[in-house]
């Protein structure tokens, strides 16, 4: 017969009155830590945030070709992100600590009339999907009666699909003192033709509160 722990995670934060205070977060899976903070906490808080992964998506094709003395471009790709942040916050009596990840991508394509100088054309884009999720947990310590500890765990969706714009645009290489640039600069000008909306969809996905007495003889250490 098997005893043991499959998962198990721990949070120590102590918080003196006349020193500065630390906080221990530690998430063991089948024996082995899968996740550490350890922090000293200042006087007047601590706040940090850390990027956990970041991998962009672009890709692009073009080619040129003439309609009689014309030449014309065209271009089409798609584009993308996928990120994941980690954050947390502290102040005196209070932690907020969130989980947040993005995922988009879009899609663009254009044709331009292109010559040595200058040009113009219509470029659309489309937004296929765009998910921004956040998991937030916070606990603040609250006085009434007596201290207790306010709870929460959030987490919140914003859900964008098929919005877009199609514009047409003129640009021009100009003459400018960059000599780096070879004395040329490239201005450009567009306005919209057209806009789509799309799908949009924003609100929580689940959203739990608690409340946690303190007992009046309990220790400043919480564990």
């Amino acid at each position: 017969m098997w005893e043991g722990n499959i998962a198990d995670a721990n949070a120590i934060a102590n918080s003196p009155s006349a020193e500065n205070g630390k906080i221990v977060v530690t998430a063991n899976v089948l024996g082995k830590t899968l996740f550490a903070f350890n922090q000293n906490i200042g006087k007047l808080g601590y706040k940090d945030e850390k990027t956990l992964f970041n991998t962009p998506i672009q890709y692009e094709a073009n080619t040129r070709f003439s309609i009689g003395p014309i030449p014309v471009r065209l271009a089409a790709g798609i584009r993308g992100n996928n990120v994941m942040k980690w954050g947390i916050e502290i102040v005196p009596l209070e932690l907020q600590t969130y989980l947040q990840h993005y995922a988009g991508i879009d899609a663009y394509a254009s044709a331009a009339v292109d010559v040595a100088v200058a040009g113009t054309g219509v470029t659309g884009r489309l937004l296929l999907i765009s998910a921004n999720t956040q998991i937030s947990a916070g606990a603040l310590v609250a006085f009434a009666d007596h201290p207790s500890i306010k709870l929460q765990l959030v987490g919140t969706t914003n859900l964008e699909a098929l919005n877009g714009d199609l514009r047409v645009f003129v640009y021009a290489y100009l003459p400018s003192w960059r000599f780096w640039r070879g004395f040329l600069e490239r201005k450009e000008w567009s306005t919209s033709l057209a806009s789509f909306k799309g799908y949009r969809y924003t609100g929580n996905i689940f959203s739990i509160r608690g409340n946690l007495k303190i007992p009046k003889n309990a220790p400043s250490k919480i564990e």
